[in-house]
C-alpha cells in the first residue's frame, strides 16, 4: 500500500510539473536515464513536430537529436553527454543552432543531470518587442475562441494547433488531435475510433487517400462524417510558408 501511494504521489508531481512547463516562455523537455521522453511541452512540439513519432507516443533523445540536427552531430552531442556524466559535470550545456520553418532560428540546449536525465530547453533567436508578444498573445487568445474549428498544419501534413471548437467537434476526447500527429495518422485514429463513420463500401485506405488529397487539393466546402449527428463543413487553405489552415 505505502508503495502505491509513493507512486500515486509521483504522478501526481510529474502530472502537476507537466501543467506547470506548459507555461514556460520556451521549449522545454525531460528525458529519462535511458533516454526516453518523459515531458515535452507543446512549444518544444511546435518547433520540432517531429519529435513525436508515429504510433509510439514522443520520441527519444537520440530520436530527437537525429531529426533535428542529423545522425553526425546528433551522435556528437549525445557522446558529449556521456562525457559530463562520467566526470560528473553535471549542468554541460550542449548548445546548437537549429532552423525552424515557421519561428525562425532557435538555441538548442541540453543538460546533463545527477540523476541520469536530460533536460533540454529551446529558445527562439528572435525576441519581439512586448507589444507585438502581447498582440500574439491576443490573437492566439482569439482564434482559440472563434466559434468554429480553425486548426493548422505544417507542409508535411503534421499538426501545430487546433483551436477549442476544432477540438470539440472532431475530437470531443480529447485524444486523437496531438501536435506532431500527422492528418492521415489522426484520421487514421479516428476511424479506428469511430469517430469517423467509414461509407458504406468504402475500404479504410481509400478514404485516408481522399482525405490526403482534399488537405492537398485544398478543397472547399466538403461535408465532414463524424458520429455525433452534426452537420459539419471543412476547408482547406494554402499559406506561404507551405503549411495549410483546416477549418470546420
Amino acid at each position: 500500500m505505502d508503495d502505491f501511494k509513493t507512486a500515486a504521489v509521483a504522478d501526481a508531481h510529474q502530472g502537476a510539473f507537466a501543467a506547470a512547463c506548459e507555461h514556460l516562455d520556451h521549449g522545454f523537455a525531460l528525458f529519462g536515464p535511458a533516454g526516453d521522453a518523459v515531458i515535452m511541452n507543446n512549444r518544444f512540439l511546435a518547433a520540432f513536430p517531429q519529435t513525436a513519432v508515429c504510433g509510439t507516443g514522443l520520441a527519444s533523445l537520440s530520436q530527437m537529436l537525429i531529426a533535428a540536427l542529423g545522425q553526425r552531430q546528433a551522435d556528437t552531442v549525445l557522446e558529449g553527454l556521456d562525457t559530463a556524466r562520467r566526470r560528473c559535470d553535471f549542468g554541460f550545456a550542449s548548445e546548437i543552432k537549429t532552423q525552424d520553418r515557421l519561428s525562425g532560428p532557435h538555441i538548442l540546449k541540453l543538460f546533463a543531470q545527477p540523476d541520469g536525465y536530460t533536460s533540454a530547453t529551446l529558445t527562439s533567436l528572435i525576441t519581439a518587442p512586448p507589444a507585438r508578444r502581447s498582440a500574439r498573445a491576443l490573437f492566439g487568445d482569439a482564434v482559440d475562441n472563434v466559434n468554429f474549428g480553425v486548426a493548422l498544419i505544417d507542409e508535411e501534413h503534421r499538426l501545430i494547433f487546433a483551436n477549442k471548437k476544432f477540438r470539440a467537434n472532431c475530437d470531443p476526447n480529447d485524444e486523437l488531435l496531438i501536435p506532431g500527429h500527422t492528418m492521415r495518422q489522426i484520421h487514421s485514429d479516428a476511424i479506428r475510433t469511430g469517430l469517423f463513420p467509414v461509407p458504406e463500401g468504402w475500404p479504410p485506405a481509400a478514404l485516408l487517400d481522399l482525405l490526403d488529397t482534399l488537405i492537398t487539393t485544398n478543397a472547399r466546402d466538403f461535408p465532414v462524417s463524424n458520429n455525433h449527428g452534426s452537420a459539419l463543413v471543412g476547408n482547406v487553405y494554402g499559406t506561404e510558408f507551405g503549411g495549410r489552415i483546416l477549418t470546420i
